[in-house]
């Protein structure tokens, strides 16, 4: 691969966040977590990463102006590198909104990570991973081996036990040359792919995708009792 001169960073926060709640709740990105929003945890080490030159937060259609005005709460640092825009029905469609929106400049980058904001325990040692590892490999994704014993169930019968010993629970952030996931992008679009995260597009796409070991950390908010798993960690973090 070439040489990477500029990296830019799409965060996926325009989901309804089902799972989390009723629908009189807010999405499960914005719920506080330690006394601020989830999506700002992700948002301000994607702003201070000194490699990250623009940063593209993808929020609801109709939150657009709340959310900019929202971000001046927390956020001090980095600010100039941000930019909000709408997403789509789906976390795919959200996160080609936000590629689309980083081809605007005369210059897009080398290269874009994805991250979703339910996940706020990003690192600066993660995106330092992801970075030495795309400077190599045209696509990657971050996760972790798989500790459990996996097993298929159909109907609350156990019809198979899974060997474990080369599973992977995936995480984001995931990574790609900016214009090879663009184009996977388009063709996922053209083609109707459906697909739950930008490693499977590429692969897709008939990229090979690298995997790079991250930390049981970088847990996912999906229900009330992640959010509160999340409080005690932020809790430790904070020690």
């Amino acid at each position: 691969m070439t040489s990477v001169k500029s990296i830019a960073a799409v965060l996926v926060s325009a989901g309804s966040g089902k799972r989390f709640g009723d629908e009189s709740e807010s999405a499960k990105q914005y719920q506080l977590l330690n006394g601020s929003p989830v999506y700002t945890w992700g948002l301000k080490c994607l702003l201070e990463h000194p490699r990250i030159a623009a940063v593209v937060l993808v929020v609801a259609e109709g939150l657009e102006a709340e959310i900019k005005l929202d971000i001046n709460k927390w956020i001090t640092k980095g600010l100039d590198k941000l930019s909000v825009t709408t997403g789509g029905a789906t976390r795919q469609a959200s996160v080609f909104s936000g590629l689309k929106l980083l081809c605007q400049p005369a210059s897009p980058p080398d290269v874009v990570l994805i991250h979703d904001s339910a996940r706020p325990f990003i690192t600066a040692t993660i995106i330092d991973d992801v970075i030495k590892c795309i400077e190599k490999e045209p696509a990657c994704t971050v996760g972790t081996p798989v500790s459990d014993t996996v097993k298929r169930v159909d109907d609350n019968i156990i019809g198979e036990t899974i060997d474990r010993t080369n599973l992977v629970a995936v995480q984001t952030p995931q990574a790609a040359w900016f214009s090879e996931l663009l184009k996977a992008h388009q063709r996922a679009e053209a083609d109707g792919w459906v697909t739950t995260d930008d490693a499977a597009i590429m692969e897709m796409a008939g990229y090979k995708v690298s995997v790079v070991l991250s930390t049981r950390w970088n847990i996912k908010i999906t229900t009330k009792e992640d959010l509160r798993i999340c409080e005690a960690l932020a809790l430790a973090i904070n020690r």
